[in-house]
């Protein structure tokens, strides 16, 4: 069976507290979860949606019974202080 993978882009905005899309492999996903787990367990349902309401096509190379696979990749930051020893 074939498998498509599709990469989605997400991080952390520490200012509102969310987990958003920044970008990847499809348009038009915009989505946003107060935690990574949140926004990993609504992507599915919402990319097919998209796909749905778009036409989305994966051309010939993908028949249906064919998996769509996401690879999330997160990015987040923190910014720690320390003290500088004299």
């Amino acid at each position: 069976m074939d498998n498509r993978l599709m990469i989605v882009r997400v991080s952390y905005d520490d200012e509102a507290g969310v987990w958003f899309t920044t970008g990847g492999d499809i348009p038009g996903l915009a989505a946003e979860a107060d935690t990574i787990e949140a926004l990993v367990k609504r992507l599915p349902g919402m990319v097919m949606d998209l796909f749905e309401v778009n036409g989305f096509s994966f051309g010939d190379d993908i028949q249906v019974g064919s998996e769509i696979s996401l690879e999330i990749i997160a990015h987040a930051s923190a910014r720690v202080r320390l003290p500088v020893a004299a």
